[in-house]
């Protein structure tokens, strides 16, 4: 499982917001592709996909707000259970 992280677009930028998420929970993604809208507090961009394979968590929903570099989804190779996800997110 990998995390997808809120980029950085700007250099005065310390947080965005997630406008829409363009899959659903265990859709397949390819990367490159556009995975979901954007909004800085300059501009909205859509966000591709830094990673192949199933989205499996979304952490930061529609409307949320999240500061950048912090994970606001989790791609991983195969469908993965609840269990599994959150030993993920808690390992550190």
């Amino acid at each position: 499982m990998k995390n997808i992280l809120m980029p950085k677009w700007g250099l005065s930028t310390h947080e965005a917001k997630i406008l829409k998420w363009l899959f659903s929970i265990n859709d397949f993604i390819e990367e490159g592709q556009e995975l979901c809208e954007i909004e800085t507090d300059k501009t909205t961009n859509v966000y591709e996909s830094p990673f192949t394979g199933y989205l499996v968590k979304i952490i930061v929903n529609n409307e949320e707000v999240c500061s950048i570099g912090k994970p606001i989804a989790i791609i991983s190779d195969k469908i993965e259970n609840d269990e599994a996800i959150n030993s993920f997110i808690n390992k550190d």
